[in-house]
């Protein structure tokens, strides 16, 4: 279980204050999903439980015997130095403990050899993205953080990823994106939503066909979402949009 108490990550850029604002959750089922806009604050939380924004507050995973181990896609944790993703690779699963083999694998499976040989810096963000989810899923950890695991891939890679995530959800993971189809493909045990650093959930699956979003507040509304200059309230059984009706969240709120 991941538990994170009065969690506050500022920028000094942003006008319209922090990131995340004393958010307080705890994610108890082995895979969660939370769902928003760009710029909603998901990947910054991936961010503060890996330890790699500083934050304010307190986050804790703890496993029987110790503390939880953690991978994760996000290409930030793996550039090291400039050499060639390959090598890097190589050398963080054997210093960190994973599976090369497994990693090479998985990069075939994307059709993205090419990628082995190509400097860190260099790869686009779709090789990003896939040399990330090979080493999230090659690595010996308990517990994995996915960010936008489908953003900047074509249809078929896709799908590639989906089917990666599936076929490896005997472990623990908490998944951020803004497409909502993932929620239905992949199942998870809980999913949230999350707008401007506030989160609303866990929701379970079967929920996905009973959330609304309604311009105004209602006797069936369960949450208050603010985007900029608009607002909505989240509503069960009936709404103005029903969430079902959306294919990503950018389509109700858009981006921040």
């Amino acid at each position: 279980m991941i538990s994170i108490r009065n969690l506050t990550v500022r920028k000094q850029y942003r006008k319209d204050g922090n990131v995340i604002n004393n958010l307080n959750v705890e994610f108890k089922e082995n895979k969660n999903i939370i769902i928003g806009p760009n710029g909603s604050g998901k990947t910054t939380l991936l961010k503060a439980i890996l330890g790699i924004v500083k934050y304010e507050g307190n986050i804790t995973c703890y496993k029987e015997g110790g503390r939880c181990i953690f991978s994760t896609n996000i290409d930030q944790v793996y550039k090291l130095y400039n050499d060639s993703s390959g090598a890097i690779a190589k050398l963080y699963l054997e210093i960190i403990g994973g599976d090369f083999g497994l990693f090479i694998d998985i990069i075939n499976r994307f059709r993205m050899q090419k990628i082995l040989d190509t400097r860190i810096y260099k790869l686009s963000t779709g090789e990003s993205k896939i040399f990330g989810l090979a080493m999230a899923f090659s690595l010996g950890s308990e517990y994995i953080l996915i960010d936008e695991p489908t953003e900047n891939l074509d249809h078929s890679r896709k799908g590639i990823a989906e089917e990666l995530i599936i076929e490896h959800s005997a472990r623990k993971y908490l998944l951020v994106t803004h497409d909502l189809k993932l929620i239905r493909r992949l199942n998870p045990d809980k999913f949230f939503i999350m707008v401007s650093g506030k989160l609303h959930g866990g929701f379970n699956p079967e929920d996905y066909s009973r959330i609304y979003f309604s311009k105004n507040k209602k006797e069936n509304s369960i949450g208050e979402l603010i985007s900029g200059p608009s607002q909505y309230y989240l509503t069960l059984d009936k709404g103005d949009f029903p969430l079902y009706s959306f294919s990503n969240m950018e389509e109700i709120l858009g981006g921040e």
